[in-house]
């Protein structure tokens, strides 16, 4: 299911609680599911057959905000990121991942942006400066991207889009 780097991570925090304090997720939630141990004892229980990676803890892996703060104040040198990013895959590839991931992901691969929206055209050719806008300002600010272009262009500076 996952790989022998994730699963060593998995199989080491599963008896460790001493990032149980830190995870923003389990302060709010109060559930024990939202801790890195807990889910470390879910993938080692998968790994040695005692359970079957169902939807449930596909669930409890998205319930994580791959924030590191597990991480930054670890005593041991383990990072529940590790095996928590490869569940999440494995989640995916089963179809097991919550509905609004999998919608995510059907709008990225039908329109090429999680917006499932046409992008916006800001054809520039410029040579003085490089451009990137962002799905977040062509989907969601668009008018802000293009009077930010009519700036550089009152500026007299050439932009590439």
């Amino acid at each position: 299911m996952i790989s022998q780097n994730a699963l060593h991570h998995a199989e080491n925090c599963r008896f460790c609680f001493m990032c149980r304090h830190l995870c923003p997720v389990q302060l709010q939630t109060g559930k024990e599911i939202n801790t890195p141990r807990a889910k470390g004892l879910v993938l080692s229980m998968v790994n040695k057959g005692a359970e079957v990676f169902d939807e449930s803890m596909a669930n409890a892996m998205y319930e994580c905000l791959l924030c590191d703060a597990c991480v930054n104040d670890c005593a041991t040198g383990y990072q529940p990121p590790i095996y928590i990013r490869e569940a999440r895959t494995e989640a995916v590839v089963n179809e097991l991942a919550p509905e609004a991931v999998m919608e995510l992901i059907d709008k990225a691969l039908e329109t090429g942006n999680i917006y499932g929206e046409k992008k916006t055209s800001f054809a520039q050719n410029g040579t003085d400066v490089l451009v990137y806008i962002g799905d977040v300002a062509a989907f969601k600010a668009p008018e802000m991207a293009k009077n930010l272009l009519k700036v550089l262009a009152k500026a007299g500076v050439s932009a590439k889009v």
